[in-house]
């Protein structure tokens, strides 16, 4: 296989895989779903004043953010 070819295969792979891995990400702005994924992360009380902003998933990582009085506070 010459090196054209070889960096082409590589590379549509890389992209395919990339796509696949962007179509599972799982995104919501529900802040009982922030709250639930927060809660599988870390055992914490949420300080007065901050809210949930949103929550993702993605290949096995979650990530909870919380808006609060001073700006987000985010929690992965």
């Amino acid at each position: 296989m010459n090196l054209f070819k070889k960096t082409l295969y590589v590379s549509s792979t890389a992209i395919l895989l990339a796509s696949l891995f962007a179509c599972t990400m799982e995104a919501t702005n529900d802040p009982q779903h922030t709250d639930e994924a927060a809660s599988a992360i870390a055992d914490f009380d949420l300080p007065a004043g901050y809210s949930a902003e949103f929550s993702k998933s993605m290949l096995g990582y979650s990530v909870a953010a919380y808006k609060g009085p001073n700006g987000p506070a985010i929690y992965t």
